[in-house]
């Protein structure tokens, strides 16, 4: 499912602000797929309009 890292982010972010099993998950998902870069085009193009 995730891995240490993963982990670790979602049981921070629910220490500062409590959330339920299905909101984990998710947070779990998502943190994974920004780990495995799938988020990486939507940062170069916020990037590209910074510049």
């Amino acid at each position: 499912m995730g891995g240490f890292v993963e982990c670790w982010l979602c049981d921070y972010a629910e220490h500062r602000q409590p959330f339920d099993e299905i909101k984990h998950r998710h947070t779990l998902n998502e943190v994974g797929d920004v780990a495995e870069g799938k988020y990486d085009w939507k940062i170069l193009r916020e990037q590209g309009r910074s510049l």
